[in-house]
């Protein structure tokens, strides 16, 4: 939510800049929104890669938690 807000209150900065900082942002407006643009497309790979990484890490911790009972289990069989 915040992403498009942040879009809007860009492009409503520059349509009503006055005076000189109009000038300032019809010379640098383009730049800004692709600096933005490429921020959000990256913050959205990191956010994807992270998320991925959890669930992984997730089912890792499934593994080791069945592995450990498995191991509990025979060793209990073991003992009697």
């Amino acid at each position: 939510m915040g992403y498009p807000l942040g879009f809007i209150a860009l492009w409503t900065n520059s349509f009503f800049a006055s005076g000189l900082d109009k000038e300032l942002m019809e010379q640098s407006f383009p730049s800004i929104l692709m600096t933005y643009l490429l921020l959000g497309v990256t913050i959205g790979v990191l956010i994807s890669l992270n998320e991925a990484q959890f669930k992984k890490l997730q089912e890792f911790v499934k593994d080791i938690n069945k592995e450990a009972q498995v191991k509990e289990e025979k060793e209990s069989r073991v003992r009697i």
